[in-house]
């Protein structure tokens, strides 16, 4: 009787010491699976140690209007310059102070722009307008120079000259505006009825910037009474100024009707006629 009370109470005491070793090596097993790491913390510490101080690496200097050779000179215009600033990556952000020129430095006007942290690029246009002038100053070299976060000065970018002057003027039509006509020399002093011979030169003037042609006249030394056949002067480009001469020879009259009144009568490139020439004084029969 005492033996079964015992050997019950053993086998009792046995089931529950191996129902609390099975229990113990479950908990082990979950723990392990569960255990939280520090992942996101050490990625939230390391961006936030690898932020740079906000620096102005490089600017790019862009022109709404390359070139002005295809506008024509005296045309108002205006050009764009549009500056392009680069910063690090994982900046702090900040203010980037600057100047800018549109005149190769001689003139500047300040400026700024706010960066958000991180932000790589940013933009800032400003414009020349006026007049656009043949001697290719203006638009002139434009550019920024940074002095806040740092020092940089960007290139100096102008646009493509100088600016189309046009078609050349046209020329002026070849014409004649007017006709001098002089004699000589003097027939004081010479004697009646001795050979003579009177000069008479016609100076022709040109309009200027003429194409060149040639003049037709005709002349008379005897106040149109006669006159000589066609002449054909011809005047090279533009050329201003002309001269002929033509003579009278003979023997002086006592009447003193020769030589007589010179003229001369232009009929192309356009129709003048000039002021009468007379001789200066007459023959003596001494």
């Amino acid at each position: 009787m005492n033996k079964r009370i015992q050997v019950s109470l053993f086998s009792a005491l046995l089931a529950l010491v191996l129902a609390a070793c099975g229990n113990a090596a479950g908990t082990t097993t979950s723990g392990s699976a569960d255990v939280p790491t520090n992942s996101s913390s050490t990625k939230t510490q390391t961006t936030a140690s690898s932020t740079v101080p906000l620096t102005v690496m490089s600017v790019d200097i862009a022109l709404d209007h390359p070139t002005i050779r295809n506008i024509a000179c005296g045309a108002n215009m205006t050009e764009t310059y549009t500056a392009t600033f680069h910063f690090p990556a994982n900046n702090a952000g900040g203010q980037v102070n600057f100047t800018y020129t549109t005149n190769n430095g001689r003139g500047s006007q300040p400026a700024s722009l706010s960066v958000h942290r991180g932000q790589t690029s940013a933009t800032y246009t400003f414009s020349w307008s006026g007049q656009l002038d043949a001697s290719n100053t203006l638009p002139g070299r434009g550019g920024v120079m940074v002095t806040s976060p740092n020092a940089y000065t960007s290139d100096l970018v102008a646009p493509l000259g100088p600016c189309n002057p046009g078609p050349p003027p046209a020329a002026a039509p070849f014409s004649v505006t007017s006709i001098d006509l002089v004699a000589g020399p003097e027939v004081t002093g010479h004697r009646c009825g001795s050979s003579f011979t009177e000069n008479y030169t016609a100076t022709f003037h040109i309009a200027v910037g003429g194409p060149g042609g040639s003049i037709v006249f005709q002349y008379t030394t005897n106040n149109g009474r006669s006159s000589s056949s066609n002449v054909s002067l011809p005047v090279a480009a533009g050329q201003t100024t002309a001269t002929y001469t033509f003579y009278w020879s003979g023997q002086l009259p006592q009447s003193h009707t020769a030589p007589g009144i010179g003229i001369v009568m232009m009929s192309a490139p356009n129709q003048i006629i000039s002021p009468a020439a007379t001789p200066p004084g007459g023959c003596n029969n001494m």
